[in-house]
């Protein structure tokens, strides 16, 4: 049966180890019920021992949190999975690992997307200063003139007859 000793001894083990402590499959259920016959107690004792445990309680639980935050980024990257994790925390553990998961290849997504090079025009006649699509000012052009712009602007240009998107494919570095 769960005392408030044990319940003491468990957090005291959680705070002096770096990963999850063993805990018995049924600790948390043998814990609440702990709390539920000392809180149908009436002595003071009984109500301070409640009070006592309840918060050791909570700092067990937020000490084991935190390891398992640290161990779903761990299980992602390397595919090991925390040891002592009881039933619930290991449900947890999978949610996290599949919320890291999901974040992981977002990021890579956003880190490996391709730019597109701007196109690169040859402008048939004299183009005025404008501001391109992207709010920087561009020109004034005059005929033979090539430059870089966005590809909005260079297809608007091209459609006009006032430039041709240049094909650089063939050239050689």
């Amino acid at each position: 049966m769960l005392t408030y000793e044990s319940i003491r001894e468990a957090v005291k083990r959680e705070k002096g180890s770096a990963g999850l402590t063993p805990l018995p499959a049924d600790f948390f259920t043998s814990a609440k019920a702990y709390l539920d016959k000392k809180s149908r107690l009436r002595t003071k004792d009984d109500q301070w021992e409640q009070d006592q445990a309840k918060r050791r309680m909570q700092d067990l639980v937020e000490l084991r949190e935190k390891k398992i935050l640290m161990g779903a980024l761990y299980f992602v990257r390397s595919g090991v999975k925390p040891e002592n994790l009881t039933e619930d925390e290991y449900s947890f553990l999978k949610s996290l690992a599949e919320v890291i998961k999901g974040w992981q290849d977002k990021k890579k997504g956003m880190l490996e997307a391709k730019v597109e090079p701007l196109p690169v025009v040859a402008f048939q006649e004299d183009v005025p200063r404008f501001v391109g699509i992207d709010m920087k000012n561009y020109g004034p052009f005059k005929a033979g003139d090539m430059s870089t712009l966005p590809k909005e602007n260079a297809e608007l240009l091209e459609k006009k007859g006032a430039a041709n998107q240049a094909r650089l494919n063939n050239l050689k570095a």
